[in-house]
């Protein structure tokens, strides 16, 4: 018992389990000793999550959105504002195979969301000794152990000692981590039960049209059938219906009588859709969006103020996430950020009354805008509106500040 009482209390070991990434909690070393089998009655890992169509509708919708939104670097300035600079290769092919930023992100919110954690090895650094490499790495592959409960945690590659950067090359970022571990909490291990009813149910959908809840028919006689005769008539008739529509002949005394599908029997469809819902809560996704039930009160009028709550209360924190993340591993003075307006060129109208107000506002000039819309930058155009609502880019003669003409 003391043993058992011992290993609990010092956490997670090397090769435990699955040596996959999980928190030194007491109630959390216990919760996965249990294994990762659900409540419905099956096993939950982020493979067979990824499985049940909910699931991977949320992470491959979460995870192309960010993945694919552009992606700039800026420098910061005394009293101005930030200047943009040109990418570092941290930005445009931080693999550095040549895949591009696109598939690294793309790996990294699939760990994320899957996970809870993210892990990457820096591979190379540039002049500045910032890294310019990162090479994502599989979660499996990181394990974690500590003396005590609350003593430092030494991470582990491979089942070897490797520091964590910046005083080492291993790169993680958490997500829904709690006080007192390091990691993140696994958005798959703490929805395994909501999963594991999504995937019991359609298994039994699967079944239930493959192979029918029940006989699909009953032969009837007046005269006593034996079991080894019960067997020959059953495989007779299966072997003359399967795939054929030749007429059916019965002896005498025998009666064919089909069974009717109830369709009380065929909820399993309800249980199914309402998954879908008790998923997208764990990711802070719209059901609609996966496929789900609307809100009653979603009309296309309100379709954009809907777009604009996701933007909000699911992608930006992500957005915001990722940005300090990758911002930690640039110089000083060097920030990353995602241009989150690119979500507008689902909307024309929207997106070009955005471009009449920057301009006429001063707050940006025709040809910044024009790049947005991938168009050739005009002459002429490079000057911010002067005053703001005005049609001049110049001020009048005599006038400095565009306040009030000289008297």
């Amino acid at each position: 018992m003391g043993g058992l009482l011992e290993r609990l209390l010092l956490g997670p070991k090397v090769g435990q389990r699955e040596n996959r990434v999980f928190g030194d909690r007491l109630a959390e070393v216990l919760e996965y000793s249990r294994g990762p089998r659900s409540y419905a009655g099956v096993p939950v890992d982020d493979e067979s999550a990824m499985r049940l169509g909910a699931v991977w509708a949320c992470v491959d919708l979460l995870a192309e959105i960010v993945s694919t939104l552009p992606v700039d670097e800026y420098r910061r300035s005394e009293g101005g504002p930030p200047v943009p600079v040109a990418s570092s290769r941290l930005i445009t092919d931080p693999a550095g195979d040549g895949s591009g930023f696109e598939v690294w992100c793309r790996q990294v919110m699939d760990s994320l969301l899957l996970r809870g954690n993210a892990f990457g090895l820096v591979e190379d650094l540039g002049d500045d000794l910032w890294p310019n490499q990162i090479s994502v790495l599989h979660p499996d592959r990181i394990s974690t152990k500590r003396v005590g409960t609350i003593g430092p945690v030494t991470w582990l590659l491979d089942n070897q000692e490797i520091g964590a950067w910046p005083s080492g090359p291993l790169w993680h970022l958490p997500v829904y981590n709690i006080p007192g571990t390091p990691v993140g909490r696994s958005p798959i291990k703490y929805a395994q039960d909501t999963i594991g009813l999504g995937i019991a149910t359609r298994k039994f959908g699967a079944q239930w049209f493959g192979d029918g809840a029940h006989p699909t028919a009953v032969i009837e006689s007046e005269h006593e059938i034996s079991q080894p005769d019960a067997e020959v008539i059953k495989e007779r008739l299966m072997a003359t219906m399967y795939d054929n529509r030749r007429p059916l002949v019965l002896g005498a005394g025998a009666k064919l009588n089909s069974i009717q599908v109830n369709p009380n029997e065929s909820q399993f469809l309800e249980t199914a859709q309402a998954n879908v819902a008790d998923v997208a809560r764990f990711f802070r996704v719209p059901p609609e969006m996966i496929g789900g039930k609307a809100a009653d009160n979603l009309t296309y009028a309100n379709q954009e103020q809907r777009g604009i709550a996701f933007l909000t209360y699911t992608l930006n924190p992500w957005l915001v996430r990722l940005e300090r993340a990758l911002s930690r591993l640039r110089p000083r003075g060097r920030f990353v950020k995602f241009n989150a307006d690119a979500m507008l060129r689902v909307d024309l109208k929207t997106r070009y009354e955005a471009h009449v107000l920057a301009v006429r506002g001063g707050i940006a000039t025709p040809n910044e805008r024009r790049l947005l819309e991938d168009m050739a930058p005009q002459a002429g155009a490079d000057e911010l509106l002067w005053p703001p609502f005005a049609t001049s880019e110049s001020p009048p003669e005599g006038i400095t500040d565009g306040s009030t003409p000289p008297t």
